[in-house]
């Protein structure tokens, strides 16, 4: 056509005798291709390529300028110099064709006024195998066809209808890669409203794709919500769309309550995943990681839901520094998501709101996911499980079971000898996960405490799991109230921490069509300097050494004094000591030349002291460091003497809660001269037993004493009350006999105490007699 003539081209062949367009001397590019003028529409002109090979254009092998007229069906368009097709504000379609060899781009859609119905096409140029597009103002309902290839868009679109709106459509298995520092932005405001949306509904089978074209992080801007996105009742849907690789975000809302994401994942941004100021999409079911900003950043009055149902679990993980940002002043719901860790301390550490500033909002997570939400059929969960410390020890035998939200269990497995545990593939849904270890917890004691302390006084940094493990009161916070927690569970005081006895969190996690291989890392909550391995004891390092004796007697209170052997420095002393109940208990302790928080326990035989202090304790060699303050039982059996034992897990740190090796203290053996009846002393100090025994009125004791002196004979109860003083008086060296009357006495069990002193010893016996009526 030309001018105002309307002309019609016709070329229908057939698949075995196709019509053919090339140029005479067989040079490619020596001839310029079939151009569709805009009046090749013209008084109702159409025009119809079909079976047709059209070859070795110059610029191209067809242009189609301001027409709608032309169908393309079945043609091969090849060898062109520069682009096979080129659409400039035109329509018409191609289908079933084969574009080969092209210099350039097989298909250029030149302006957004370009929008050719296309479909089954194959491409295969030997320049930029993709359908290109010049992107633009899209200001008429349009839509993006999904054609066996990928497009690449050379400038930013912008959607967009002068006071009204208008909807770009993307169809499923749609992959759109932007040119740098390139965007689509939905609604805009240039001197009035213009309402966009945007509707790109992939399937599971089919995502949509947005991403940079030359692949680098941060190689294009991302998804623009501007707040005429809802202008004049606007919606937009993201449905199973792959948003990915943006430069400050891959996706920022503003003054909008647009788009729904759902089934999306956002990821690989330079920043925010998802960004949002006075904003509130809906965020359904969809995943948003390893962005090198947050998850999500809220601002302004943003108050979205983040998921915030059992049916919409979302995946927010490995986004740094946290996976959401609260700052605004609102609380957030967003439970039943997975957050990458398995434990609401760990989970919380990842989460910016009002725990880390008291002017901001609450993120309310929990009830949360413990294992992915998959967009698959079913789910094959496997991976390993070792404890976070330095050998990173295998959790065997395990347990591991997921359940629903409601707690119905819906699979289990148990860890083998080398942590490894697989489960049998289950439906997919949204699921919790519980981990049983076999191992006891353990590894806590004052040198945690010390950590905690220097972490809240910023003398020392804890770190991620080390870091919520040090929150054993689950407050949010870590501060000395956690250290004073620990020390109590070292010493018995609790059985418990408020935040439990595990944590675990996800170490490694890769998801591979329906695969998760999802490895877990465990640290018992208080072990905040990760030094417990499981299923084995700790290589001691503080030995017990004894040095001279102390004679103790029946029902009688004495001191006990441990000493150090070596100077140190010590902020941080976890000690314990095994003391034989039978014959004696403890009433009280001082930890001598401290002032810090020290805090002791005595129960069934266990003596434990714990300290910690940012102000450490300096000891000289030889230094006295404890006394324990004891009560002696009845000790008339005794045969051997006592021998305190060092309780194993004993430890002495530095101040910057470094275990200190080698750490040796002494305690004296404890003896008694009563080791049975008429025992003899070395002075000649005997006491027979009284007879008889049992009595119902009297009985007759004899007694010898080495030398003249002063003698002390009482009787005492089994509480150690004296009932009877039967001697006290200077008596001569020799035997004497004393008659005991039990007038007024109840029935019972007795002892009786000889106690001999002058100016060279002081030395006693005790015997037991029985009351009878």
């Amino acid at each position: 056509s030309n001018y105002y003539h309307g002309g019609e081209l016709y070329a229908e062949g057939t698949e075995g005798s196709p019509v053919t367009f090339t140029p005479y001397d067989g040079i490619t590019g020596s001839w310029n291709g079939i151009y569709f003028e805009d009046r090749s529409d013209w008084s109702g002109a159409t025009n119809s390529l079909k079976n047709c090979i059209i070859e070795k254009g110059n610029d191209y092998n067809i242009l189609c300028e301001l027409t709608g007229s032309v169908t393309i069906d079945s043609c091969t368009i090849k060898d062109a110099v520069t682009d096979g097709i080129r659409f400039s504000s035109s329509n018409g379609s191609f289908t079933n064709s084969i574009f080969e060899n092209n210099g350039r781009y097989p298909v250029y859609f030149m302006d957004w006024a370009s929008n050719p119905w296309h479909k089954d096409n194959t491409f295969n140029s030997k320049g930029i195998n993709y359908i290109v597009m010049s992107g633009g103002n899209c200001e008429n309902n349009s839509t993006i066809l999904s054609d066996n290839i990928e497009y690449f868009v050379l400038s930013s679109i912008i959607i967009g209808k002068y006071n009204n709106k208008c909807r770009l459509t993307i169809e499923p298995g749609v992959t759109m890669n932007f040119d740098t520092s390139t965007y689509i932005q939905v609604g805009h405001h240039s001197g009035y409203y213009h309402g966009g949306e945007l509707y790109a509904e992939g399937n599971a089978d089919s995502l949509i794709t947005f991403s940079p074209y030359n692949s680098a992080v941060g190689g294009w801007e991302g998804i623009y919500f501007h707040d005429n996105s809802d202008w004049n009742s606007s919606t937009s849907s993201l449905k199973y769309c792959l948003i990915e690789k943006g430069d400050s975000y891959n996706v920022y809302c503003v003054s909008t309550s647009q788009p729904t994401f759902e089934n999306c994942e956002l990821t690989n941004a330079v920043g925010d995943g998802l960004k949002c100021y006075n904003a509130s999409p809906g965020i359904l079911s969809s995943t948003i990681s390893f962005n090198g900003g947050h998850g999500i950043y809220l601002d302004g009055s943003s108050n979205p839901d983040i998921g915030n149902d059992p049916n919409y679990t979302n995946n927010l993980y490995e986004n740094g520094p946290y996976e959401v940002y609260n700052n605004t002043s609102n609380n957030i719901d967003a439970r039943y998501n997975y957050w990458g860790a398995s434990d609401s301390a760990m989970i919380a550490s990842r989460i910016y709101d009002h725990y880390d500033n008291t002017a901001k909002g609450i993120v309310i997570f929990g009830d949360f996911a413990q294992i992915p939400a998959m967009t698959t059929t079913t789910t094959l969960l496997s991976g390993n499980v070792w404890y976070n410390n330095a050998s990173s020890s295998d959790m065997d035998n395990a347990l591991m079971e997921v359940f629903d939200f409601g707690g119905s269990p819906i699979e289990n497995t148990t860890t083998n000898g080398s942590g490894y545990y697989v489960f049998s593939s289950f439906t997919s849904g949204n699921y919790t996960l519980d981990i049983t270890p076999d191992d006891v917890w353990g590894g806590v004691n004052s040198t945690d405490a010390l950590l905690i302390l220097n972490h809240f006084a910023h003398i020392d940094t804890l770190l991620d799991m080390e870091l919520a493990a040090a929150d054993v009161n689950y407050s949010q916070t870590v501060n000395g109230t956690d250290a004073l927690f620990v020390m109590k569970r070292y010493t018995s005081m609790i059985t418990s921490f408020p935040a439990g006895d595990w944590l675990y969190n996800t170490a490694n996690l890769t998801i591979n069509g329906n695969q998760v291989v999802n490895d877990f890392a465990m640290l018992c909550f208080g072990d905040v300097n990760s030094s417990y391995t499981p299923a084995k004891k700790d290589e001691k390092t503080v030995t017990l050494v004894y040095e001279g004796n102390q004679v103790i007697q029946s029902f009688t209170a004495f001191d006990l004094t441990i000493s150090i052997k070596d100077m140190m420095e010590a902020g941080a002393i976890s000690l314990g000591l095994i003391y034989p109940k039978e014959y004696m208990e403890i009433t009280g302790a001082e930890l001598l030349n401290t002032n810090g928080n020290v805090i002791f326990t005595s129960e069934n035989g266990l003596f434990r002291i714990a300290y910690a202090d940012m102000n450490a304790v300096n000891y000289a060699a030889g230094d006295e460091m404890l006394t324990i303050n004891c009560m002696a039982r009845d000790l008339t059996s005794m045969q051997e003497p006592i021998l305190i034992e060092l309780y194993e897990a004993s430890e002495f740190a530095n101040p910057m809660a470094q275990v200190i090796e080698n750490v040796t203290l002494s305690a004296p053996e404890l003896t008694t001269l009563t080791l049975g009846i008429n025992n003899f002393g070395d002075e000649g100090l005997w006491l027979s037993e009284n007879y008889p025994n049992p009595f119902r009125n009297t009985t007759t004791i004899r007694y010898q004493i080495p030398a003249n002196g002063n003698v002390s004979l009482k009787v005492y109860n089994l509480t150690g009350t004296m009932v009877k003083e039967l001697v006290n008086n200077q008596q001569l060296k020799g035997e004497h006999t004393v008659e005991f009357n039990c007038k007024g006495i109840e029935p019972g069990i007795y002892f009786y105490k000889l106690e001999f002193s002058n100016s060279e010893n002081h030395t006693s016996l005790i015997n037991k007699m029985s009351v009878t009526r």
